[in-house]
């Protein structure tokens, strides 16, 4: 587990983009399905388990988990990750060196895999 803290802007961003999703959570009163057959939309094949792009989710704590991002698309995408029980149900997810982040939820969880659903900021 890697740590770092968030600096001034992005720091803001995903602390308000977490109100506003665990506010809409509590207001519908549904938790993120348990496997992709709950409902999870499914609008890309995913890629092969040993290709993908390097990817990190980052949690508004500083903690950090590395995976591998496959099957994106623009409303969401699949990851790979030792742990995925760990992920918390909203993150930032920055994607490759870190040149993007995108805030996001957990869709649906797998044993080694979450599908996830980016997040709009408005």
């Amino acid at each position: 587990m890697h740590h770092k803290t968030f600096g001034g802007a992005s720091d803001a961003l995903f602390r308000s983009v977490a109100i506003r999703t665990f506010r809409a959570c509590a207001a519908s009163g549904r938790p993120a399905p348990s496997r992709p057959e709950d409902g999870a939309p499914r609008d890309a094949e995913p890629a092969p388990a040993a290709s993908g792009t390097p990817c990190r989710v980052r949690l508004w704590n500083g903690s950090a988990f590395d995976g591998m991002l496959s099957g994106r698309t623009g409303r969401g995408a699949r990851l790979r990750l030792p742990r995925p029980a760990y992920v918390p149900d909203v993150f930032t997810l920055e994607i490759g060196a870190g040149s993007e982040q995108r805030p996001a939820r957990v869709a649906w969880r797998g044993r080694d895999e979450i599908g996830i659903e980016f997040l709009e900021v408005v």
